[in-house]
């Protein structure tokens, strides 16, 4: 929206005397370098640079355009200030969301998943479809994230950061990471290996200015998945390391090894053996439901009598057909799912 109103009013205020396609061209042309300028403005990538930017930008229009900058003081530093859409003031953690764009999208998806293009929704039926379908599909999708049986979605700037630390190789990995004590290691820098940043693998966190400022899934924690196993997904804290947690405020020294060897089979091998319960507990239930479907359409085709329905208040069919299209939805979830990960 900010983009879209600085646009209009660059088109607007930001002119060539003349009609002819000479004047028409030069205009342009001084439009897009004006946007230009103004893009690099609200993405400097420290406030240093977004002084001096916001310098060169007004001297350079003030005297041709003052119309233009004398919009940008009043609307864009005094009425709303950089504070407001500057990227160097944007202190807090966004995790890499620009836009509204989400939100929009997911606005789309209840009306046309949940709601069904209803237009006219009573509030309870509203409240009913959140509290039935739509917390219950995010708090499946995060627990599924959580055990690792499904990967969350990565953005962009998270892609970019895998791709660069999956390009390393092993070795490479095994000189830049080393474990403190616990599942706490000290990435260096690719950049500056006088650098190093830290990494908490048992909750996920990185002392990275990318990490701290978007939240955002940073390279240094995918160097430490790399080069130590531990899913990146899922990374969870060591049952010896939980049982003596207390004992682990006196860090002991530092040292390059990650796991013995033997310690690493074990994971591994209980992470298999948990793979396969997970398996088996979901072919059980996907034979239960099989069940339970054909135990509703016999319970369903004895409702089909004149007595039954005339005797039966609207609000239980309302419910009925609630907890059937809950559910006819949550199946068709899951094969749309299977499609676009296997596309």
């Amino acid at each position: 929206h900010i983009l879209r109103a600085w646009d209009d009013n660059v088109c607007d205020k930001v002119r060539v005397a003349g009609t002819d396609e000479v004047s028409k061209t030069k205009a342009a042309e001084l439009q897009a370098t004006c946007k230009a300028e103004l893009r690099d403005l609200m993405r400097a990538s420290d406030i240093e640079q977004f002084e001096q930017l916001k310098v060169k930008l007004l001297r350079t229009w003030r005297e041709s355009h003052p119309g233009f900058v004398k919009y940008f003081e009043t609307e864009w530093l005094v009425k709303r200030t950089p504070t407001m859409w500057a990227n160097p003031f944007r202190t807090h953690a966004h995790f890499g969301i620009d836009t509204n764009n989400l939100i929009e999208g997911w606005h789309g998806n209840l009306k046309v998943n949940y709601l069904g293009f209803i237009r006219l929704q009573r509030a309870d039926h509203v409240v009913q479809v959140l509290v039935r379908e739509v917390f219950p599909d995010f708090y499946r999708e995060l627990v599924q994230c959580k055990l690792g049986i499904r990967i969350p979605h990565l953005c962009l700037q998270e892609r970019q950061a895998r791709k660069k630390a999956y390009a390393l190789s092993y070795a490479e990995l095994g000189v830049m990471v080393t474990n403190l004590y616990g599942e706490t290691f000290e990435v260096k820098s690719a950049s500056d290996p006088t650098l190093s940043h830290t990494v908490q693998a048992d909750v996920g966190t990185c002392t990275c200015p990318v990490f701290e400022s978007t939240s955002l899934i940073c390279k240094h924690l995918f160097i430490c998945s790399g080069a130590t196993g531990l899913p990146v997904f899922r990374l969870r804290r060591n049952v010896q390391d939980t049982a003596i947690s207390n004992a682990e405020d006196q860090a002991p020294a530092a040292t390059t090894e990650y796991l013995p060897v033997d310690a690493e089979a074990a994971i591994a091998s209980e992470e298999a053996e948990r793979e396969r319960l997970v398996n088996q507990q979901k072919r059980d239930h996907y034979t239960a439901c099989g069940s339970e479907i054909e135990r509703l359409i016999r319970a369903y085709d004895a409702l089909g009598t004149d007595s039954t329905i005339l005797g039966t208040s609207r609000a239980t069919f309302e419910h009925l057909q609630a907890e059937i299209t809950a559910a006819r939805r949550t199946a068709e979830g899951i094969r749309c799912g299977e499609q676009g990960d296997s596309g």
